[in-house]
């Protein structure tokens, strides 16, 4: 749990990058995509513990990668280095408390799954409820709508979008 913990110091790059003081941390962004899961799961009667499950794990490589942004140029690299940190942070593990963890970042990574699709969408509508407030609260003088020109094209669930588009309206008026 130690190692678990060093994400409330990793704070995310893409934030980090604009000069966001007091940026979030990936524990921070975590724990909010776990609650979208469990929101938003139960709404479309999938399994919600395996959503809250996907989503407290999808991240905790970086305790050992960091935050790393990805590029075009840096897929393959970033992938080989996220699967090497699950593999070693889950050694620390019990034996079937690893094997859960490795099967469930598995499954989210492949995304074939409803419930995974549903995670992945919700990480990446977490990040943008938080462009949304660092924009509400003038935490940067930085754009950023890049985060939502990027992220709409990658949402594959009718859910995200909808979510999407609550949210750019909101953007949009500040």
């Amino acid at each position: 749990m130690s190692e678990v913990g060093r994400l409330k110091e990793i704070k995310r790059s893409g934030w980090v990058k604009r000069n966001i003081k007091n940026a979030e941390s990936v524990s921070d962004h975590s724990f909010r995509t776990a609650m979208l899961a469990f929101l938003y799961s139960k709404e479309l009667k999938l399994d919600v513990e395996k959503c809250i499950k996907m989503a407290l794990v999808h991240d905790i490589h970086e305790v050992y990668t960091g935050d790393i942004i990805l590029t075009r140029t840096n897929e393959k690299q970033k992938s080989k280095k996220e699967l090497k940190a699950i593999n070693d942070l889950s050694k620390l593990l019990p034996k079937s408390e690893s094997k859960e963890i490795l099967s469930l970042w598995e499954e989210l990574h492949a995304a074939r799954t409803n419930e995974a699709k549903l995670v992945r969408d919700l990480d990446k509508i977490e990040m943008l409820l938080q462009a949304l407030e660092y924009k509400k609260s003038n935490r940067t003088k930085h754009s950023l709508q890049q985060f939502f020109d990027s992220t709409e094209p990658l949402l594959k669930t009718k859910k995200a979008k909808e979510l999407f588009s609550a949210i750019k309206k909101e953007f949009d008026k500040i």
